[in-house]
């Protein structure tokens, strides 16, 4: 089979499962992983899919989606150095303002999150939510409370809070941070 038409088969793949897997088309098409991995740099290149870890799934066309973009949580509008992107299984793309939204999200959405994406908020740049780094309340508030921050580097994160404070966290105890502020929120709410 000629690589354009096991792209054009993906395509048709993806339009009508939501998600391709690496795995499963390396099976269906008889040809190695590494095969089609690259087959998904191309299609990506060409703004067809975005790839996620273990397969890829659609872009969403661009007039399915509303003028002006707000947080699926708290509909505040996103701001490029401290936005989020989740992406589901089915294809849709939920954008929070920050990441206390987009992790708010994340725990909510569970296993539809195929992949998730925040801004570096020193440089603005999209990085892999799984292996940010995070700062957690720091003196400025930048959206939601608590604030938190994504940073790409470990080092910029400690930087950061010697000036501003707060708390370096990994994603799971920034999760878990959250979970408990919420809780705590939920418990005071009840006692008023």
């Amino acid at each position: 089979m000629l690589p354009a038409d096991r792209h054009q088969q993906i395509l048709n793949r993806l339009q009508e499962h939501g998600i391709v897997h690496i795995h499963e088309l390396s099976q269906t098409f008889s040809v190695s992983e590494m095969t089609i991995h690259r087959d998904l740099d191309q299609l990506e290149t060409e703004g067809h899919l975005r790839k996620v870890r273990g397969g890829a799934v659609p872009i969403p066309a661009p007039a399915l989606a509303s003028p002006v973009e707000t947080c699926f949580m708290c509909h505040t509008a996103p701001r490029s150095q401290t936005q989020m992107t989740l992406h589901l299984s089915n294809g849709v793309v939920q954008r929070a303002c920050c990441p206390h939204c987009g992790l708010h999200g994340l725990m909510m959405l569970g296993d539809q999150v195929v992949s998730a994406f925040a801004s570096d908020f020193l440089r603005g740049n999209a990085i892999n939510a799984q292996a940010a780094t995070y700062v957690v309340e720091p003196a400025v508030a930048i959206c939601c409370t608590p604030t938190v921050l994504a940073f790409q580097n470990k080092s910029d994160a400690e930087r950061f809070q010697k000036g501003f404070g707060g708390q370096v966290l990994d994603i799971a105890r920034t999760l878990q941070f959250l979970n408990q502020a919420a809780h705590l929120k939920s418990h005071r709410k009840k006692e008023m």
